[in-house]
Order: C-alpha cells, then structure tokens, then sequence
C-alpha cells in the first residue's frame, strides 16, 4: 500500500506543478514602495506571483486602458516569493496594478482586466472575453 502512495505521488505531484495558473488574487502578496521615480513590487508570499500594471512610465507611452481589444494592463512582471522588481513612472505620474498567483509569458493567458482597470485572475487557459 505504502508503494502504492508513492508512486500515486510520484504521478500526480509533476502534473500539478504543471498545471498553471490556478486563477487566484494575489493582490495582497505585493508590497509597494517608491524610491525617487522607481516604483517597487515585493513578492511578500510563499509562491510564485505575477503583477500587471500600468501608468505615466516614464520610458513607454502606453497608458492605462491603451491597448487594444480594450485591455487595461500594459505590462506584467513575474516575481518569485520574497523578489522585488521596479518600474518607472514620470514625475507627479500614476499608476495602477493587480496580481494573481503563477506566472505569466508574454499575452494576456492568467487574467482578464476590463477597462475600468478591474480585473480577473484566471486558471492557465482561460482567455480574454
């Protein structure tokens, strides 16, 4: 019985590390801070997250709600538990942000932002409406 466990986990524990995003919030895993124009995310949970967010950058002139289709996010970062990556905002400049759990490559497969800057974390798949 003992072997079978095992080998019941050696199956299904690979399958579930692969399985994505599992379409919760993570908004409060991220911390901010400002440090002159650099705004900065900390990952402050114990798994993986990703955020999406957008602004007056300072070196892109896409802003909130610019993109087509009517997505919200321009940008997305992954951050490991505990990491910390920045972006940049003009001075006196805004922003905004969300974050699920899992990571995100490039498109828009984990979330569906409307564009009142709401926003949906959603299981690997699960594409734009």
């Amino acid at each position: 019985m003992k072997t079978l466990f095992s080998l019941f986990l050696l199956l299904v524990l690979p399958m579930q590390a692969k399985a994505g995003n599992p379409g919760n919030d993570a908004s409060r895993c991220i911390s901010t801070s400002a440090e002159g124009e650099a705004i900065w995310f900390e990952n402050t949970c114990q798994t993986d997250v990703f955020v999406m967010y957008c602004g007056e950058l300072l070196y892109d002139k896409k802003t909130c709600g610019s993109l087509p289709g009517g997505g919200y996010f321009t940008h997305t970062k992954n951050l490991k538990p505990g990491a910390r990556d920045s972006m940049k905002v003009k001075k006196g400049g805004s922003y905004r942000y969300g974050a699920c759990v899992g990571g995100v490559g490039f498109g828009r497969d984990g979330w569906i932002d409307k564009s009142d800057g709401s926003y949906e974390c959603t299981p690997t798949g699960n594409k734009r409406r």
